[in-house]
């Protein structure tokens, strides 16, 4: 399956540049990790994903993986850990659906108009910002996205196994009539809004208790022309939220998320903040109890399994900076 794979890339003209020859051959470099990944993907609940995408065993060698500035060794570890626990919280069928085709987590009808938020693998540019795809679709039209990957607790100093970590959030450009019609149809709920009600609805299905979101200086698209817009893409979005920001690389917070006491929030905007709030649990829940209907094996996985299967030890320090 892997030669396969090492021919394809051998006659994609997209390797051939000394540079991205330099990232290969820097396997030989992290050859444990490399095997290691490769015995993981080598499961045939990953076989549909890696034939689709035959960089996935190495794309953690780029620099441009998850957050500006992590050592290979931390890219590695990241992936592992992701990869390891997507297979005990994903029934072999599911993952082989995913690789295929995004798959509706929510859906509302309203007249001739269709909201979706789906599940699936990213492709393309974006596959460099997290292993997993939330999409907001109005009638199948792109609108909004988030992907996430699940990290090791460590890298992001948390005392957790699991943390789910944020990596994009972006809408896109020319939706604004997609996505004024899908805030209207989810009670004044702006889109980012919704994508994390539905992360959260996941991590409940996971029992996963932590979320984390990398800061605007640490996305690889980072540069100071678009610095006030990823600030408040992400750590202006992370702070509303309620995260800490625990380095220049990322904020942490709770799930379910905090919620800030409703004393602190003027009188007059207070039954709408209290209706908003109730909507997003219900979004929450619909989430997790369609997933675990469509993917029995998203509820949380036995214990015993998981712990055979944990990244549990620091193998570089976790900040990036």
């Amino acid at each position: 399956m892997y030669i396969h794979t090492f021919l394809r890339m051998a006659r994609n003209p997209y390797f051939w540049s000394p540079l991205r020859l330099k990232r290969v051959v820097s396997i030989l470099g992290n050859f444990p990790r490399q095997i290691e990944i490769l015995r993981i993907l080598a499961d045939p609940a990953f076989q549909g994903l890696v034939r689709s995408n035959p960089v996935l065993p190495f794309k953690y060698l780029s620099n441009r993986y998850l957050v500006r500035g992590l050592t290979s060794r931390q890219r590695a570890s990241c992936f592992i850990h992701h990869y390891r626990q997507l297979g005990l919280r994903f029934s072999p069928s599911f993952l082989h659906r995913m690789a295929e085709e995004e798959i509706a987590l929510l859906q509302r009808q309203n007249g001739d108009n269709t909201y979706v938020v789906s599940i699936g693998f990213p492709s393309g540019v974006p596959i460099w910002e997290g292993e997993i795809l939330l999409h907001l679709l109005v009638n199948g039209v792109e609108v909004y996205a988030l992907q996430f990957t699940i990290v090791p607790g460590w890298f992001v100093n948390s005392a957790e196994e699991s943390v789910l970590m944020v990596l994009r959030l972006q809408g896109v450009k020319g939706g604004y009539d997609q996505i004024y019609s899908a805030t209207k149809e989810f009670r004044d709920v702006a889109p980012p809004a919704l994508l994390i009600a539905a992360l959260q609805g996941i991590a409940n299905a996971w029992g996963i208790r932590r979320m984390a979101g990398v800061t605007a200086r640490s996305q690889y698209s980072y540069t100071e022309n678009c610095a006030e817009v990823l600030r408040g893409a992400y750590d202006d979005f992370f702070l509303e939220l309620g995260a800490e920001q625990i380095s220049p690389d990322f904020f942490l917070t709770s799930l379910p998320l905090p919620e800030k006491p409703i004393e602190r929030i003027t009188r007059c905007h207070r039954p709408r903040a209290k209706r908003k709030r109730v909507f997003k649990a219900s979004i929450a829940d619909e989430v997790r109890l369609n997933l675990l209907e469509l993917c029995p094996a998203s509820c949380e996985p036995a214990r015993a399994a998981e712990q055979g299967a944990q990244v549990t030890t620091q193998p570089d320090a976790c900040s990036a900076a």
